[in-house]
Formats: C-alpha cells, structure tokens, sequence
C-alpha cells in the first residue's frame, strides 16, 4: 500500500499537487476574508485591503526607489544611506501608502 504522502512528494506528479495547494490557499483566503467582512459589518465595522506593490523597493525615509534589493535582510537606501529592517520598511511604506483609505 502507498504511503499518503509519498504521491504528493514525487517529482512527475508536482505540478499536479501544487496548482491544488494554490488553490485550496486561495479558496481559504477568500472564505476568511468573507467572515470577516461579514462579522465587521454586524459590528459597524469595515475591512480594508490594502495594496502592496513596490513596498519592498522604496525607502520609507525619502522615497527613493532601488530595483537591486538582493537577498539582504536590510534595505540599504542609496540615495538617503540609511538602513532599514526589510520588513519594516515594508509595513511602513504600506502604511504611509493606504493611509487615505483609513481617514
């Protein structure tokens, strides 16, 4: 008899399992995003999405863009040579992009 998981780990049958694993992710998201909105409604509160795109590659300090980010944990600014936790500036340059949308 085959172990369960042993189908899922060869090589041929990948691109099987992975296109399956996306969407059963997508399908999650979509459902908790759902009862969430659902249950922020019933309290008279509101779910904002928020955008991401190029987060990573501006400075939240000046605004410049560097397209060179490497596999660094840091981003090292160019233009202002200041250093940020990756992340960090990340989630503040997402804040500082959709804040219009929570006032």
């Amino acid at each position: 008899m085959e172990k369960p998981d042993s189908r899922a780990r060869s090589r041929k049958n990948t691109r099987f399992t992975l296109p399956a694993a996306w969407a059963m992710m997508a399908q999650f998201h979509f459902k908790i995003k759902t009862l969430l909105k659902y249950k922020m409604g019933r309290i008279g509160r509101r779910v904002v999405e928020f955008e991401e795109e190029y987060t990573l590659k501006i400075c939240s300090s000046c605004g410049g863009i560097k397209n060179d980010l490497g596999g660094s944990n840091m981003y090292k600014c160019s233009f202002c040579h200041i250093v940020h936790d990756r992340d960090v500036n990340a989630v503040k340059n997402i804040f500082h992009k959709n804040m219009q949308m929570l006032c």
